[in-house]
């Protein structure tokens, strides 16, 4: 991933704290070239290949330069014109403009500068609305919440040019890296919670379910209002589990009989109610959910369970607040570092059906000690479709997070399918699967680069969840039957630490190595020597 950033103003610190926290690598305009680089189409910016373009403005120096037409105007030019030299995202960051004399007349007036700075967000806003690659990274939050002081530096501006303290760079590159994570829709896929003293006040085994605290006014509200934010977490496509020392009996109970309940026992996928060790539980909630530890957020109150789990897993394991009354900030600010999102696929709105459907599967599979008589057990079904670009959100996250069975590992954003869809070079293909427990959604990927008669494998990939179902060979083969005048398949393997078992099924579908490149490997296969039947 790489990030070009430019600016009216030194931006090279913020740049240089924004590449040491996110290994992303970046470009850095000249001071106030954003204008030529954008404008200049063999400038340095667009030879650098990016994938993001982050304009960062002082406002206060454009407001000195144009009018508020004039602003607007520029803006849409910068971005249009960045638009059709490169098809990138291009993130702006949101108007933030400083009191001059007299501001206590602030919004008594018909004109002034917070009325200006509204109408200017208002304007980005509504820009980020109405094109699918523009975004505005949002400043304000931050100021808001810590306060210009912390924010910007004075010293350094004057001197250096440079406008954000180095407590205000950190939290800027916080910010753009969620957001950019959000656009390549990058995110954790579980929460597993806690119950006593973590979404109610008090222990369900001491205090009854009459005793414990939810609902109502003072801290039974803000529990509720944190299983309110966690609702609608899970209904962004994110599984819920329980991870708790108790008797299922007495959880089973306040579930079904507390008047002030507002998640219930169908949100949780899995739910491992028990007194075992808090970290086994975890790994076990892993295991059948079949996702790596690392997509996993757990949620405890006690310092005791978060550093056994912390010490004995990849869990991400954030700190939990002391005082209930920080638990709505706190809920909000896990959301945003874990779960943000801005694409939704229709796999995601079924993600709690789509896992408890897998977890029925796991535990159909005990029943069999040969593994090819479980997957004959499970009547699989595939459908093979040509993608369109109603399939793009969806094809963009396979591509963003599938890493063990993935022949090249490359990224793609929503409007890169969307282009390659759309483009007479290519040809994407998914595949969609399901079997007896349900839909497993699409969750093949193949991307065809077309050169005459050579179709060469661009991207082949296979979600985690059907591994090992014997779906991809299917897959490969009636996408051959269909390319009858391909004569010649090509294939570029890029080994990673996940992937070697791609280049194994290469060899098992007939594919010859060539030879050695920069990346990996290539590969070749000849339809005069392709067979359909051991493809």
């Amino acid at each position: 991933m790489k990030v070009a950033f430019l600016s009216n103003f030194t931006i090279d610190f913020l740049a240089k704290e924004f590449q040491t926290c996110t290994n992303f690598e970046t470009y850095v305009s000249g001071l106030n070239q954003f204008r030529f680089d954008i404008y200049n189409p063999n400038s340095n910016y667009y030879l650098a290949k990016h994938d993001f373009s982050v304009l960062m403005l002082d406002w206060d120096s454009i407001l000195e330069e144009k009018s508020f037409d004039e602003i607007k105007k520029e803006i849409k030019d910068l971005y249009q014109i960045n638009s059709l030299s490169i098809n990138n995202y291009f993130i702006v960051n949101a108007v933030y403009l400083s009191n001059t004399i007299n501001y206590t007349n602030n919004y008594n007036t018909l004109n002034n500068l917070k009325k200006l700075q509204c109408e200017l967000n208002l304007f980005l806003s509504d820009l980020a609305v109405n094109r699918p690659n523009f975004f505005v990274l949002d400043i304000i939050s931050i100021i808001e919440h810590f306060g210009i002081s912390k924010i910007y530096d004075k010293a350094s501006w004057i001197y250096a040019k440079n406008r954000y303290s180095k407590f205000g760079m950190i939290e800027i590159t916080k910010k753009l890296s969620i957001l950019i994570n959000a656009i390549c829709d990058i995110s954790k896929k579980c929460l597993v919670l806690d119950l006593d003293n973590t979404i109610w006040g008090g222990v369900i085994s001491e205090d009854g379910i009459t005793g414990i605290v939810l609902g109502g006014d003072r801290e039974g509200k803000e529990y509720q209002a944190l299983q309110k934010a966690i609702r609608i977490i899970k209904d962004k496509g994110v599984v819920l589990c329980i991870c708790s020392k108790n008797d299922f009996q007495d959880v089973e109970n306040v579930f079904n009989c507390h008047p002030e309940m507002i998640l219930k026992l169908d949100d949780f996928v899995v739910k491992k109610i028990n007194w075992k060790q808090k970290d086994i539980n975890i790994k076990e909630i892993a295991k059948e959910l079949d996702i790596a530890e690392e997509s996993i957020v757990f949620l405890d109150d006690s310092p005791f369970e978060r550093e056994l789990v912390k010490r004995n897993t990849n869990v991400n394991v954030p700190e939990f607040p002391r005082f209930v009354e920080d638990i709505r900030e706190f809920i909000l600010d896990i959301d945003e570092r874990f779960f943000s999102k801005l694409m939704f696929s229709k796999e995601d709105l079924l993600k709690t059906k789509l896992y408890t459907q897998n977890v029925a599967r796991f535990e159909h599979k005990k029943s069999f000690q040969n593994f090819e008589e479980f997957i004959k057990s499970l009547d699989i079904c595939l459908v093979i479709g040509e993608a369109t670009n109603d399939d793009a959100v969806r094809l963009s996250q396979l591509t963003q997070k599938t890493n063990q069975f993935n022949l090249t590992n490359k990224k793609y954003t929503e409007n890169d399918l969307k282009s390659m869809i759309q483009s007479s070079d290519f040809k994407v293909f998914f595949g969609e699967v399901s079997d007896k427990f349900g839909q497993y959604g699409k969750v093949l990927l193949l991307i065809l680069e077309i050169q005459e008669n050579v179709a060469h494998f661009d991207t082949f990939l296979m979600s985690c969840r059907v591994i090992g179902r014997l779906v991809e060979d299917t897959f490969i083969r009636e996408i051959t039957k269909k390319l009858k005048k391909i004569e010649l398949f090509t294939a570029e393997f890029i080994p990673s630490k996940k992937n070697q078992l791609v280049e194994v099924k290469l060899k098992e579908m007939g594919f010859e190595f060539k030879s050695d490149t920069d990346k990996g490997k290539y590969f070749y296969l000849k339809r005069s020597e392709l067979s359909h039947e051991s493809c």
